[in-house]
């Protein structure tokens, strides 16, 4: 896509599960958010790590190549994807992970004001921000940045109470902004030991196709949640089983959130499996589907 004189003019919009039957697919396109929008409900304070509790351990996820996308996901779950985005959800028809994108809508916005704009188009009356984080901003493209936030949110979906993360985006300029939404949602009694998973899922997705996908090859999409915030218990965890710091610190770099991404050599099919789930008794991950083999690193990712 080549660069106009205002970059933010292809609009697109990227809507996933919890996006589905609502009016935010047909609105986003043409409507903005006020800076001076108003609360949806009070917040509570924005939990720490030291208050998470000691979690499960995380899935395995299998890495789902689409027509369009790269995704990495449960086992299980069903993944559909259109030239706007794509939508991953497990069985139980709640839990899921989703993103949505746009770019070109008039006006100024900020983190804030776009998510409660989202959350009144998506219709949700008990929707309420629970918890609230700015983060710092980073590199969007050419000389914009993303103005960066996390928040918690707590409603209603299909009968069931769930908390749902939201990775949030601003971009001003050119008398109009792009926003970004990236999010993943389970019942609130799941909520605390599934988010740091979720959250991977949501992030997962790489366009593999971009000639096909609405110019968004050409945008970085904000990324990099409060990792203390979703993720301390695990970095304990971590410390707690002996991991080698050097194992830790290569998981950071390549932005998996503590996974680490794995290959059978038997099927080719590959993972991107916890660090927790690491077996030190045989010195590897064990395939999820074929507990006797040992999985190993994809040939681009091996040490020479």
């Amino acid at each position: 896509m080549a660069i106009t004189t205002n970059p933010l003019r292809t609009v697109a919009l990227i809507a996933g599960p919890f996006l589905a039957g609502s009016p935010l697919s047909a609105a986003l396109t043409s409507a903005g958010a006020a800076d001076d929008a108003t609360s949806l409900g009070a917040e509570e304070p924005v939990m720490t790590h030291a208050a998470i509790s000691e979690q499960a351990p995380r899935p395995a996820l299998a890495v789902v190549q689409g027509r369009y996308f790269r995704v990495s996901m449960p086992d299980g779950w069903r993944f559909v994807e259109t030239t706007n985005g794509f939508e991953a959800h497990s069985p139980d028809g709640v839990t899921g992970a989703s993103s949505a994108f746009l770019v070109n809508a008039p006006g100024r916005s900020n983190p804030r004001a776009f998510l409660e704009f989202v959350l009144g188009m998506l219709n949700y009356p008990d929707a309420r921000i629970v918890a609230w984080e700015t983060v710092p901003a980073e590199p969007a493209f050419m000389t914009f940045v993303w103005e960066r936030a996390y928040g918690e949110i707590a409603f209603t979906y299909r009968g069931t109470p769930v908390r749902a993360g939201m990775i949030v985006g601003v971009t001003n300029g050119y008398g109009s902004y792009a926003g970004s939404v990236t999010a993943a949602q389970a019942p609130v009694g799941r909520w605390q030991d599934d988010r740091a998973y979720l959250m991977r899922v949501a992030q997962s997705a790489i366009i593999t196709n971009p000639r096909e996908v609405a110019g968004l090859d050409h945008v970085q999409l904000p990324k990099n949640i409060p990792h203390d915030y979703v993720f301390g218990s695990y970095n304990k965890s971590f410390e707690a089983r002996g991991l080698s710091q050097d194992r830790i610190s290569q998981a950071r770099r390549e932005g998996m959130m503590g996974y680490e991404l794995m290959e059978s050599a038997t099927t080719g099919r590959r993972y991107e499996m916890p660090l927790e789930t690491y077996d030190g008794t045989i010195g590897g991950y064990r395939d999820p589907n074929r507990p006797n083999e040992i999985l190993v690193r994809p040939p681009e990712l091996r040490r020479r």
